[in-house]
């Protein structure tokens, strides 16, 4: 177990010694010596699968530039684990990249962030807050990503199945996520997702190599892209753009601003409000449940799979007095509230309620009674 008691971005002196400083006899714990401390006793563990506990008892803002490189030394915070579990715990403190990289790129092992908020990275790639490899284990619990940005050269879309890197050779991948690229297994839970971008670069047009070669430098999911295992409950996505080519013909997928996920994927008791710009839809997934799916996009899709509310039902401008504003309503992240009015409120059954007994706020619904679409729980004290 690790505390980080600065704010300083500096590496450990001696990773492998189980002790976290960056000055010897200091004890000046900071983050990226405690994640160097975390790497170096996974590679050297006489245990099968040891855990490892880190807290911040701070803000930190990364100041090491360097891209680039995947042992944490410079740029972002490099988590190489193996078999080995870390638990990075915030306590509502923050993780600012200032820009210089993403925050965490997660090459192997098991992580969970736990009321952690990360902000401030920008990826020249995919992942503007935290990277995931394939193989990995990310839980995102309690957590916010505010102002993450993934820029990219952006992808040309030709079919449903087939899309090109700009300039590159074909590929079945796509470019984005601003606040997390996923390729490992991610589950998201009780967290929020603001003002996160998936940009590009306005990269030179795609070579023409036959008439589906249409649409370049587009970029997908600027809250989450996800290619691995991705599963979302109770959690709220805000603001977060992504990039469409320059039109959208019907024999193209839609875009995903808020979540794109091209692998197992389900989303649940969930709220997508405001994110865009047409004629990207908000979430692109494999399973929509009791979720609200705010969208001004005629090219959002029609979830109907079991308690969601889509607005607007179709093309044209969103209901308005849908939701309050997004804001502190109590609990560790910022949500927004249903109004009264809301066809979201008391519109699933108790028994549908999906086993979730608390909403992302950690205020519990009343047992045997019905429930609210989407992250929060209209309560009587919310006016």
């Amino acid at each position: 177990m690790f505390t980080v008691s600065t704010s300083v971005d500096a590496v450990d002196a001696a990773p492998g010694d189980g002790v976290c400083e960056a000055t010897p006899d200091e004890g000046d714990c900071t983050l990226r010596a405690a994640i160097g401390e975390a790497n170096a006793l996974a590679a050297e563990a006489i245990v099968p699968s040891p855990s490892i506990t880190i807290t911040l008892a701070t803000d930190v803002e990364l100041s090491i530039a360097g891209v680039g490189e995947d042992v944490g030394a410079t740029g972002d915070l490099d988590l190489v684990l193996g078999a080995a579990r870390a638990t990075l715990v915030g306590d509502g403190h923050a993780v600012d990249a200032a820009g210089l990289d993403r925050a965490f790129d997660i090459r192997s092992g098991s992580v969970t962030f736990d009321l952690l908020v990360i902000t401030g990275g920008r990826a020249d790639g995919s992942g503007g807050g935290v990277r995931t490899a394939p193989g990995s284990t990310t839980s995102i619990l309690r957590s916010t990503f505010a102002a993450n940005r993934s820029v990219t050269n952006g992808s040309c879309y030709l079919t449903r199945v087939t899309v090109r890197t700009c300039g590159g050779p074909p590929a079945t991948v796509v470019a984005g996520g601003g606040a997390v690229a996923n390729e490992g297994r991610l589950s998201v839970v009780a967290s929020t997702f603001e003002q996160n971008a998936a940009e590009t670069t306005g990269a030179p047009g795609c070579q023409v190599f036959s008439f589906l070669w249409a649409y370049c430098d587009a970029t997908w999911g600027g809250g989450i892209l996800s290619s691995g295992a991705l599963y979302v409950g109770i959690s709220t996505f805000d603001g977060n753009t992504s990039v469409p080519p320059a039109s959208l013909p019907p024999v193209l997928d839609p875009f995903g601003a808020a979540i794109y996920a091209t692998g197992e994927s389900s989303v649940i008791s969930s709220t997508a409000t405001d994110n865009g710009p047409s004629p990207v839809a908000s979430v692109v997934t494999g399973s929509v449940r009791s979720s609200i799916v705010a969208s001004t996009s005629c090219g959002a899709p029609l979830v109907d799979a079991d308690h969601n509310l889509r607005s607007p039902a179709s093309c044209g401008v969103a209901v308005p007095g849908l939701f309050g504003p997004l804001t502190a309503n109590g609990g560790p992240t910022r949500t927004r509230v249903p109004a009264v009015t809301s066809g979201a409120v008391d519109a699933i059954p108790w028994s549908e309620c999906l086993g979730y007994t608390a909403d992302q706020r950690g205020t519990p619904r009343v047992a045997g009674q019905p429930c609210d679409i989407g992250a929060v729980e209209r309560q009587p004290a919310d006016g």
